[in-house]
C-alpha cells in the first residue's frame, strides 16, 4: 500500500508511517479532501493544555494533551487519522493506525523502520525502547534521523491491540553553509526546547478519556 506523505511549509515532506501490517482508513484521499483543506487557514494556535482526540471513535481512539507554543496545520489534520503539529522549527505528527490483528502489535517498530526507509532513503530509526505514558500507556520510542533533521518516534498499541497511535517528531540538527555560528547555536538550543515539548506531548497519551 502506499505511504502518501504532506509537505509541510518549511518543504519538507513529513512522513506517515504505517507498517505494511497496518490498514489506515485514508479518508485523507478522497477527492473532495484536497479542495477543503486548500480553503482552511493553514495554522491554528492551540491553548496550552489543548486536549486532542486521535482516532475514528467508537472505541478507536486516544487523547493527548499539548503545551504552550504548539500551532496546528488545519490544512493537513484530520483528527480522525492525523495530525501535523509545529513549535518553533519541530514538526510533531500523531497518527492513528488500525491493525489486522493483534499479532500485529508485536512488530509495530520493525513496520516502522521500513517504513521509514520507504518514506525516505536517509532516514534511520534506531532501537527501541520502553516508554511509559504519563497515563500509563505503554509503547516504545527511539531516535529518529532523516537528512539533515532529528528527533524521536514512538508507537503505543491500544490495550486490546487492535489499533495504535504514531508520534513522529523532526527538527533541523544542523546549521546550513554560511550561516552564522552563534545563530545556529541558539536555533539549536530552541530545537532541543521544542523537542523536549513534543516528548512532553508524546507523554500525554490516554487510551482513556480525560476528565473535562
Amino acid at each position: 500500500m502506499a505511504q502518501p506523505r504532506t509537505a509541510d511549509r518549511r518543504g519538507r515532506r513529513a512522513p506517515w508511517w504505517g507498517p505494511p501490517a497496518v490498514v489506515a482508513v485514508m479518508a485523507l484521499l478522497v477527492a473532495g479532501w484536497p479542495f477543503l483543506a486548500s480553503r482552511l487557514s493553514d495554522d491554528r494556535a492551540l491553548p496550552a493544555g489543548a486536549v486532542l482526540r486521535v482516532g475514528p471513535g467508537n472505541g478507536d481512539q486516544a487523547w493527548f494533551t499539548v503545551g504552550d507554543g504548539w500551532t496546528m496545520s488545519e490544512s493537513e489534520t484530520l483528527p480522525s487519522l492525523e495530525y501535523v503539529l509545529t513549535r518553533g522549527d519541530t514538526e510533531l505528527s500523531v497518527a492513528y493506525l488500525s491493525l489486522m490483528s493483534s499479532d500485529y502489535a508485536d512488530r509495530l517498530w520493525d513496520g516502522l523502520r521500513r517504513s521509514a526507509r520507504v518514506s525516505s532513503s536517509d532516514a534511520r530509526l534506531g532501537p527501541p525502547s520502553p516508554v511509559i505514558a504519563v497515563g500509563g500507556a505503554r509503547g516504545s520510542i527511539g531516535d529518529l534521523a532523516q537528512g539533515d533533521e532529528r528527533g524521536t518516534a514512538a508507537v503505543y498499541p491500544a490495550p486490546d491491540d487492535s489499533f495504535a497511535i504514531r508520534f513522529v517528531a523532526l527538527a533541523p540538527s544542523g546549521a546550513d553553509a554560511g550561516t552564522d555560528a552563534d545563530k545556529d547555536v541558539v536555533a539549536g538550543a530552541d530545537n532541543d526546547t521544542d523537542l523536549a515539548s513534543a516528548l512532553e506531548v508524546i507523554r500525554s497519551l490516554v487510551f482513556t478519556r480525560p476528565a473535562s
